[in-house]
């Protein structure tokens, strides 16, 4: 395929995307989004995966790589209830989170009053008339009037609704006075996909291919589009079509990338920090591990380790290692720490390891130094038995 140009005063952003990380929906994987949105000249690409943030990192690196701007977002699905959520900040990423979480652990979850609840941060894009009126009558004092205008949104795509569903929704938007947005739904990645969502509907229903309702499978015009196309489909919509690049010009400035790790949290008892609750589990293995005879370079080699591990704010992590692990033992399942861990004073006192490093002569500087910019991980290894009752 040639690439095509990009046209930014022409472009229409497909808004409601699908990669592979929608599980048994979607048909290709973010790098393939973006290289097909690439070469078809979109400068910016949504990403929606159904109830997943699974494929935001690399979906974003992998457009940050090709020049496109990333948008980061969720289709969120709730039984019959469907909306499209975008992110337009750190605390709508967070709510996000939030959500896709509650859709995961409730099965009875009312998407519209859970979304009312966590809007914060979030653009939403409603494609029918009854999730426009569950939104509203959830967020009755947060949607109305100019605030409903600046974050619910009436979806409409005519290359893969009927006439009649995009009258329909136009009516809704001008009933409630709700600004109409144009989606570019890219729910396939390109035209020949439709018999891949059609076995992965199979898949995902439990029939045979033969067997699969209609409905179950995106309308084959679905697929990554290029802006020649959007434009003739959405000419009889130019509202829309403003709307989408309003749209996509405020979701665009969120950059997930690049972001801190966010390690867990451990709350140590009676009131310790976590630095001095690391600090007294090392000196209580040390009294199990040698008995109160240590080696004579244990000292130093202890404090040595403690103050890097301080000093990176890796406290809290040994903690949860430490953990994870003590409560593997306390059911008398089989674990063993390997790898570079094993260079590690304090993950042999914490009983994460079991090789003690001075006896071996093994440096710390193996597995943390001043000098290492990315982050050490503790390996551990446990019986495939009881493996999922651990994590």
């Amino acid at each position: 395929m040639t690439a095509q140009p990009r046209h930014a005063a022409l472009a229409v952003t497909p808004l409601r995307v699908r990669s592979g990380h929608s599980l048994l929906r979607g048909t290709a994987t973010p790098e393939a989004l973006v290289e097909r949105a690439s070469k078809l000249g979109h400068n910016t690409l949504a990403l929606t995966d159904v109830n997943s943030l699974a494929g935001a990192t690399e979906f974003c690196a992998a457009a940050k790589a090709a020049d496109i701007t990333p948008i980061i977002g969720a289709e969120l699905l709730a039984g019959p209830q469907r909306i499209v959520a975008l992110v337009t900040s750190e605390v709508g990423y967070g709510n996000l989170c939030q959500l896709i979480t509650a859709v995961h652990a409730d099965t009875q979850l009312d998407l519209a009053d859970a979304v009312a609840a966590a809007a914060e941060g979030l653009e939403l894009i409603a494609d029918s008339p009854a999730m426009v009126e569950a939104l509203l009558a959830a967020g009755a004092g947060d949607y109305r009037g100019a605030a409903a205008r600046g974050k619910l949104w009436v979806g409409v795509d005519p290359a893969s609704q009927s006439r009649a569903e995009v009258f329909r929704l136009a009516a809704a938007a001008r009933c409630r006075n709700l600004p109409l947005l144009a989606t570019a739904d890219a729910l396939l990645t390109g035209p020949d996909d439709a018999d891949a969502a059609r076995l992965l509907a199979a898949m995902r229903l439990r029939k045979t291919v033969d067997t699969v309702p209609a409905a179950a499978v995106p309308p084959a015009s679905a697929h990554l589009r290029s802006g020649d196309d959007l434009a003739r489909s959405l000419a009889e919509l130019p509202d829309a079509v403003a709307n989408n690049r309003l749209l996509a010009g405020a979701c665009g400035e969120f950059a997930l990338l690049p972001r801190e790790p966010v390690f867990p949290a451990y709350s140590p008892p009676d009131g310790l920090t976590p630095h001095a609750y690391l600090r007294h589990l090392c000196r209580r293995g040390a009294d199990w591990r040698y008995r109160g005879d240590p080696p004579a370079d244990f000292n130093a080699r202890l404090t040595r380790e403690l103050s890097l591990i301080e000093h990176r704010s890796l406290a809290e992590y040994f903690l949860v290692v430490w953990d994870i692990v003590s409560y593997a033992r306390s059911r008398g399942v089989p674990v063993a720490g390997r790898g570079s861990g094993a260079s590690s004073l304090v993950a042999y006192l914490l009983g994460i390891t079991n090789v003690c490093p001075l006896k071996y002569g093994i440096p710390f500087e193996r597995f943390l130094n001043e000098q290492r910019t990315d982050y050490p991980d503790l390996d551990i290894d446990f019986c495939w038995r009881v493996r999922d009752d651990v994590i």
